[in-house]
C-alpha cells in the first residue's frame, strides 16, 4: 500500500475541508452571536463597537479571503469557500447591528426583535423577498436597512466578479 496520496484523495480532501471549514467557522460565529449581550445600559456602547469591530473584521476576512484566492492551487473551491464566509460575516454583523438597535429603541422596527428576528430580517433583505412582515419605522433603523441594501449590491457583484476570476484565468483565451 502506498503512502503517497493519489490525485483524487487530495481533490476530496480538499472538498471536504473547503466545505467543512466555513461551516464550522459561521457555526462558531453564530453561538457568539446568540451568546453576546446586546442589551442593556451598554446597548449604545455594544452597537458602535459592534459595527466598528465588525467593520474592520469583515473588510480582514474579505481581504485575507482574496489573498487565500490568489494563492489557491484550487482558485475556485477557495472562492466558494471564502464566498461563504464573507456573506456569513457580513448576515451576522447586521444582525447583531438591528438587534442592538431594536434594544436600544424599541420603536426601531414594528416589532421588537431577537436574535431570530435580526437574522430573518438581515436573510430577507439580502435575498431582496421583503415579506414586509418586519419594516424599519425609525430614521436610524430605515438608514441601516438602506446602508445594508447598498452593501448587499455591492457584496452579490463582488461575489460573482471573486468566484468568476479563477474560472476566467484558467478557462484557454481564444487567439
Amino acid at each position: 500500500m502506498s503512502t503517497v496520496a493519489s490525485a483524487a484523495d487530495v481533490a476530496r480532501r480538499d472538498v471536504i475541508i473547503a466545505a467543512v471549514r466555513p461551516v464550522v467557522i459561521i457555526a462558531v460565529m453564530l453561538v457568539l452571536y446568540w451568546f453576546v449581550p446586546l442589551d442593556g445600559d451598554g446597548v449604545i456602547v455594544t452597537v458602535v463597537a459592534t459595527a466598528c469591530i465588525g467593520l474592520v473584521i469583515f473588510a480582514g476576512v474579505f481581504a485575507h479571503q482574496v489573498r487565500r484566492i490568489r494563492r489557491s492551487r484550487t482558485p475556485t473551491l477557495t472562492a466558494v469557500e471564502a464566498l461563504v464566509l464573507v456573506y456569513g460575516t457580513f448576515l451576522i454583523q447586521f444582525s447583531v447591528l438591528y438587534v442592538a438597535l431594536s434594544a436600544t429603541d424599541p420603536a426601531a422596527f414594528d416589532e421588537p426583535l431577537n436574535r431570530m428576528g435580526g437574522l430573518y430580517l438581515t436573510i430577507t433583505i439580502l435575498s431582496t423577498v421583503g415579506f414586509g412582515d418586519i419594516s424599519a419605522n425609525s430614521d436610524v433603523a430605515r438608514l441601516l436597512v438602506s446602508v445594508q441594501m447598498i452593501a448587499d449590491l455591492v457584496l452579490i457583484a463582488t461575489a460573482v466578479r471573486v468566484l468568476t476570476a479563477p474560472l476566467r484565468k484558467a478557462s484557454p483565451q481564444p487567439a
